[in-house]
């Protein structure tokens, strides 16, 4: 008689269940609050952002307080609309979410508004007499400064990160980089961005502008001993005297070309001329015994290291 044996292997699995719960899904990093925009200025509308979609628990209230008062016209809303302080003020805004099986959670934001100030002084030659401002213009020096404001750490402590268009400056970020200089880059309009972070990483603010860029001009101003340099251009001169002495003002040039041109060079009815004068950007001209007519005369100013910056311009003598 033969005997059979069964084993019976019993194997357990464990049954995993499931159930609502205040928490996020894999790799989620929780609810939060978001704010537009994500550097806000001191005395502007910002808007508040309820992000809880990571929630595996559904939603039932929303509560918003900011600072401690609560809105009750904001109450279920996703997101609310506030008006920020002074620079350096912090308002603290707070939602409260109640789920559906009873529980609560809070999720605060603090926003500090900051202010940065890109001080823009282009290196390029204008009459002293010129009311406006100084424009760069293609490989002229722009020199930049950031200041922040309603921040107590001081520019030494933080890290600037200066862009031009989509170029990084000297390399990559500078501790106490608060101040830098570039050249002007092709174009007519360039992008000046820096973003400023604490030692540790943090962001604290950071800011784009545009800013224009233009082609140097020459205009010409007559100089007279009585009333000395005109602030009026001319582009007919008549000659009324024995001589009449004209200065070239170029406009948005390099500093650097205008002190040490490359390339300076007068013409009187394109002939080459040598101004009789101490100052190369001035020329005297005399009439030429009793004769009337007209001539043109004309400049032309370079660098030859930067072909673009540089400019060319005349105008007609009637004598």
């Amino acid at each position: 008689m033969k005997y059979f044996f069964f084993i019976l292997i019993l194997i357990v699995i464990p049954l995993s269940f499931s159930e609502a719960q205040i928490g996020t899904g894999i790799g989620s990093e929780g609810p939060s609050l978001e704010v537009e925009p994500g550097f806000p200025s001191p005395l502007t509308t910002v808007i508040v952002n309820l992000n809880d979609y990571s929630l595996a628990a559904r939603v039932i209230s929303i509560t918003w307080k900011v600072d401690g008062i609560k809105l009750t016209e904001a109450t279920n809303q996703r997101n609310i609309s506030i008006r920020t302080k002074e620079a350096g003020v912090k308002t603290t805004i707070e939602a409260f979410l109640e789920f559906a099986g009873g529980e609560t959670q809070v999720i605060q934001k603090v926003i500090t508004p900051l202010y940065l100030d890109i001080i823009i002084e282009p290196q390029t030659k204008t009459p002293p007499f010129y009311i406006g401002r100084a424009l760069p213009s293609i490989g002229s020096t722009l020199n930049m400064t950031a200041l922040v404001s309603g921040n107590s750490t001081p520019a030494k402590d933080l890290i600037y990160t200066w862009r031009v268009n989509s170029d990084v400056l000297n390399g990559g970020s500078m501790r106490g980089g608060n101040k830098v200089s570039a050249k002007t880059p092709l174009g007519q309009l360039m992008l000046v961005s820096v973003d400023v972070s604490t030692l540790d990483g943090s962001v604290l603010i950071k800011r784009t502008i545009e800013i224009p860029s233009v082609a140097p001009i020459i205009y010409f101003y007559e100089q007279t001993p009585l009333y000395g340099l005109s602030n009026k251009a001319v582009s007919q001169l008549n000659l009324v005297g024995a001589s009449a002495t004209v200065r070239a003002e170029p406009y948005n040039l390099d500093i650097n070309t205008y002190n040490n041109p490359d390339f300076l060079e007068w013409e009187v009815d394109r002939v080459k001329t040598t101004p009789p004068s101490t100052n190369p950007y001035e020329i005297t001209l005399g009439r030429p015994g009793e004769t009337y007519g007209t001539s043109r005369v004309s400049l032309h100013v370079r660098s030859l290291s930067q072909l673009l910056q540089g400019s060319e311009s005349e105008f007609q003598v009637t004598f």
